[in-house]
This record gives structure tokens, C-alpha cells and sequence, in this order.
């Protein structure tokens, strides 16, 4: 999957709860894997996924874990 195809999907938790949508990527610059996802909450509210609490990426991005476990950057 190309990382513009990302940009924009909708979050879920593990719940099935809407957590925002991704917003940006990063990744290792040796092998170009995905690390983790930007995910956009609302006005100026971020927090970053790593990929090890991503269970699956298609239409959406489902996560395994709680949106309250994840930490909020600003």
C-alpha cells in the first residue's frame, strides 16, 4: 500500500469507537518500513500509533488496543 493511501483514512479502536483519521506516517529511512501512524483527534489533538497496535489496514485502520491507552501529543 502507498503511504498516500493512508493519508486520511479513518481510525478505529478496538472498540469499533472512531479515534480521527491518519494524518502522516513515519518510518525508517534504512529500510523504508512503516513505524507509525500520525493519528489526528481534532483541533490540534495528535497522537502517534506504532505499528504493533495496528491488527489491520484497509478501508480503515483498526487497532488492538483502546484509544484511552494511547498517549496524546500536541
Amino acid at each position: 500500500m502507498m503511504i498516500k493511501a493512508l493519508l486520511g483514512k479513518r481510525v478505529y479502536d478496538v472498540d469499533a469507537l472512531e479515534m480521527g483519521k491518519v494524518h502522516d506516517v513515519e518510518f525508517d529511512a534504512t529500510t523504508y518500513a512503516i513505524t507509525a501512524l500520525e493519528v489526528h483527534k481534532g483541533f490540534r489533538t495528535s497522537v502517534l500509533v506504532s505499528m504493533d497496535k495496528v491488527s489491520k489496514l484497509g478501508d480503515s485502520v483498526l487497532l488492538n488496543i483502546k484509544s484511552e491507552d494511547l498517549l496524546v501529543q500536541d
